[in-house]
């Protein structure tokens, strides 16, 4: 598999395909199996325009022999690994800053990022105890003193609106890499997706180094 594809819907009734290309083909042809009667690409990261060619049940597009996007640099790593040391030391302070009751003894386990359930949560200490949202509720009543709360739930505008009980999240799949724009007439062979706003960092420019 050369990589993933995602997909935006046009006017028309046509759809635009982003192939994001994880393994360059060494041949220089990428096979898209879809059925369309015509296609168009270009690069995304210079607009360039490729050939691409429609037949039954799939689009063939010529690649240019090597990929447009450098690979990282070990500038670029070191950069990269500092932000993630620098989030985890946020992390870590945090936690540490909080009214917590961890050991010293599971402090270094507790912290390397790792997924604990809500009854191992209490017992290590993160948090005070598990409940259900109406424990929570009747607790949240207990310490401001009160008998009697409402319930207010803010959600943005178009979002499911739903009680307490009951949340219906919104799907959304990984951001990727673009590699390639094609435009196709696919009708309904495809499920309707949704369109989203992808940033492409690449890397350090060797010039000015």
């Amino acid at each position: 598999a050369w990589g993933r594809v995602t997909q935006k819907q046009l006017a028309g009734g046509a759809k635009r395909l982003y192939l994001h290309v994880f393994n360059w083909p060494t041949d220089g042809k990428l096979t898209v199996p879809v059925s369309a009667k015509t296609a168009k690409a270009t690069l995304l990261a210079n607009g360039k325009s490729l050939d691409a060619t429609a037949a039954e049940n799939q689009i063939t597009i010529t690649l240019p022999a090597e990929s447009p996007d450098k690979p990282l640099t070990d500038n670029d790593r070191e950069l990269l690994q500092k932000l993630v040391n620098d989030f985890y030391a946020g992390f870590k302070g945090i936690v540490k800053a909080s009214p917590n009751k961890i050991t010293d003894k599971d402090w270094p386990m507790v912290t390397d990022g790792r997924i604990v359930t809500g009854k191992d949560a209490a017992t290590l200490g993160l948090i005070d105890q598990t409940g259900t949202l109406d424990d929570a509720l009747a607790k949240a009543k207990e310490l401001a003193h009160i008998q009697k709360a409402k319930v207010i739930i803010y959600t943005r505008t178009g979002d499911y609106k739903g009680s307490a009980y009951a949340h219906a999240p919104v799907g959304q799949g990984p951001t990727q890499v673009n590699m390639l724009n094609l435009n196709v007439d696919l009708g309904d062979i495809l499920p309707r997706g949704q369109s989203q706003f992808l940033y492409l960092w690449t890397g350090f420019d060797t010039q000015d180094q």
